[in-house]
């Protein structure tokens, strides 16, 4: 998740940084960098949607485990939405630090490849990318949300989980 906000924060930057522009051949590829963020955040979807469709299978058995305790399934969706939320919390702020920190590593990367020269100047594209990610271009953030909401929902929802659990201790 770190990996992808990262991902999504640079190619948004790129896609909207003005040294990037003023290279030659900067406007065709800020084009290509911004379809590259739908691209991008297809992939988020679908890789978030497989990740957490996985590690719920993987925890089968621990929730089957809470629900002999006592526990039931309304404090089991409780507790799984609090781990995401904490989750999805942590991989937005270290994703988007390190993708603010490595932003210009890739616009100078960028110039090179291009063959301009950029002068080094912090990035300043900082607040109109956050609003990307947290307005209407938060593809990422929504995501992440659908994502874990649906794992959620589909253990909450399910009359049989405490049934099909198969407990081998040992």
């Amino acid at each position: 998740c770190v990996g992808m906000t990262m991902m999504f924060y640079i190619i948004c930057f790129l896609s909207a940084s003005k040294s990037v522009a003023d290279m030659p051949g900067g406007a065709s590829m800020q084009t290509i960098l911004s379809l590259g963020t739908g691209v991008i955040g297809f992939f988020a979807l679908v890789f978030l949607f497989y990740t957490n469709s996985f590690l719920i299978r993987k925890r089968k058995k621990e929730f089957g485990l809470y629900n002999i305790l006592g526990m039931g399934k309304k404090n089991i969706a409780r507790i799984l939405i609090w781990e995401t939320l904490f989750i999805a919390v942590i991989s937005l702020v270290c994703g988007l630090f390190c993708g603010i920190l490595f932003s210009k590593a890739a616009e100078l990367m960028m110039a090179r490849m291009l063959g301009a020269a950029v002068d080094f100047v912090p990035p300043q594209g900082g607040l109109f990318v956050w609003a990307r990610l947290t307005g209407a271009g938060g593809k990422l953030r929504d995501a992440l949300v659908a994502a874990d909401l649906c794992c959620v929902d589909q253990i909450y929802r399910s009359t049989e989980a405490a049934h099909c659990i198969d407990l081998h201790l040992g």
